[in-house]
């Protein structure tokens, strides 16, 4: 597999304008509206940016969500581009409007006016801080100062050894090891599921005016599809691929333990998305394995080092392999062996 390098920087570019307001891509959506008020120039300006944060459901309740519209409706800038412009979207929704309406109402400085307010409304947007199952992670696990300070050099000494030219986090948390790439200037997304996490490592790029990281929410088991028009307008995760290297640090048994992925389709999938892995193996003796067995039933046998390197050996060569210092689990360094 090659490296589809302007597919990679496309994937950043479009990507950049949803991180810049910390929300992911494909919940941004710029409708052209032409309704009463807009001048001829300005008939297909987009006269307003539709902004909508995707939730999970078991992370907001309905009495969130009210407190949430009530909130919004005490800030003048959110109460002016979101509900009263919601309000008039319904007033004229399926009336017919004549041509004559919809001349000479609006300049078009009037127009650009509008439309920085709005830019100034959604620069200005703070996501609170919240509480969630992994957002604390690296001050809830059982990482020793010197086990933590010891994988971060090995996963640098790693990715100086396979030399890539673009790296895709996956599971990334707060990032603190996508940095071992970004700051070797080495293009670097950062995708994770919790969205607490994700927040974090966005104000974290933002205040260090970091170049060369872009974090991303994403569910790994439920990948953000192909959108648009016959879903070709904008390229799933799987098309915006094939990268230079993958890591999956603390992600193997989240998928094949908490999600019941087969550690051969957790390969196989890998072996399309990356020419180079690296991947830590958390044995079933680590705390963080034993949590998640401990509200359920274990079916895993093959989850072992040795089921591990066997599930992967037909799709990835291993060119390294290190104990992490001060725990049980290893990390790999892999070659796709259709690469």
């Amino acid at each position: 597999m090659c490296i589809r390098d302007s597919t990679y920087a496309a994937c950043f570019s479009q990507a950049a304008i949803s991180a810049s307001v910390g929300i992911r891509p494909e919940a941004t959506t710029c409708p052209l509206i032409t309704s009463p008020g807009v001048d001829r120039i300005g008939h297909f300006i987009i006269s307003a940016i539709s902004v909508t944060f995707s939730m999970s459901a078991s992370s907001c309740s309905s009495v969130t969500t009210l407190r949430a519209a009530a909130s919004t409706r005490l800030q003048f800038g959110l109460l002016s581009h979101i509900h009263l412009h919601a309000r008039s979207q319904e007033k004229y929704a399926g009336k017919a409007v004549s041509p004559n309406a919809l001349e000479g109402k609006v300049s078009l400085s009037a127009m650009r006016g509008l439309l920085e307010s709005l830019l100034a409304v959604v620069r200005g947007l703070r996501a609170g801080a919240s509480n969630t199952e992994w957002g604390n992670y690296y001050e809830d696990n059982n990482y020793s100062e010197a086990a933590f300070a010891a994988k971060r050099s090995l996963v640098k000494e790693f990715l100086l050894a396979s030399n890539p030219h673009s790296v895709w986090d996956l599971g990334a948390n707060t990032c603190e090891f996508s940095r071992a790439a970004s700051e070797m200037g080495i293009p670097t997304v950062a995708f994770d599921i919790d969205h607490s996490a994700v927040q974090q490592n966005y104000r974290t790029v933002r205040q260090n005016n970091e170049k060369h990281m872009l974090p991303l929410w994403m569910d790994l088991t439920n990948p953000s599809p192909g959108l648009g028009w016959d879903s070709r307008e904008r390229a799933s995760m799987r098309e915006r691929g094939p990268v230079d290297l993958v890591m999956a640090l603390a992600l193997i048994h989240h998928l094949a333990i908490a999600n019941n992925i087969p550690l051969e389709g957790i390969a196989a999938s890998f072996a399309e998305l990356a020419n180079k892995l690296i991947v830590e193996f958390v044995p079933k003796t680590d705390s963080q394995v034993q949590r998640l067995l401990a509200s359920r039933v274990d079916i895993f046998p093959d989850y072992t080092p040795e089921g591990f390197e066997q599930a992967f050996a037909g799709h990835f060569e291993i060119q390294k392999t290190e104990l992490i210092p001060g725990s049980q689990r290893i990390l790999y360094l892999m070659q796709c062996r259709a690469s």
